[in-house]
């Protein structure tokens, strides 16, 4: 999945776009806890990986093609297809099994650490910190 990172036909910076996973999950814990965590997340996450899935299985053609197995609709292999089952029941089950083993996990430990908009968070509580230069106004508002 990650080969093309080293396959020198692919230029240089093309390749180095990829490092947004490295970065990225950094900056949305820290969006997340200043927009704080929507329950509903799981469910509409569930609708878009779904749909997503419908579409690569109806879209793309075979597994060699320029998509290739991104969303792992024709197996686990990336140079062959899966056997055995038929690839309707294999999409299924990878429609059912990605959510659960994914995103219902993540889910609950964002539940955890992170409370509702408008809540103040029970799991991971950033300390209140008051900085000589905050006036006593805003100490006042903050409570």
């Amino acid at each position: 999945m990650s080969n093309y990172m080293f396959d020198q036909k692919f230029n240089l910076f093309s390749r180095l776009l990829t490092l947004y996973h490295g970065w990225l999950p950094f900056v949305l814990l820290w969006a997340l806890s200043r927009l704080r965590y929507d329950r509903r997340a799981l469910l509409l996450q569930t609708l878009v990986a779904w749909t997503v899935f419908l579409l690569s299985a109806t879209l793309t053609t075979d597994l060699t093609g320029p998509a290739g197995n991104l969303n792992m609709i024709y197996g686990l292999s990336e140079t062959k297809p899966q056997a055995f089952m038929a690839p309707s029941l294999w999409l299924a089950l990878v429609m059912v099994v990605w959510p659960a083993s994914v995103y219902m996990p993540c889910h609950f430990m964002l539940r955890w650490a992170f409370a509702p908009p408008g809540q103040p968070n029970i799991g991971l509580q950033p300390t209140a910190r008051i900085s000589s230069s905050e006036s006593s106004m805003e100490r006042a508002r903050r409570g």
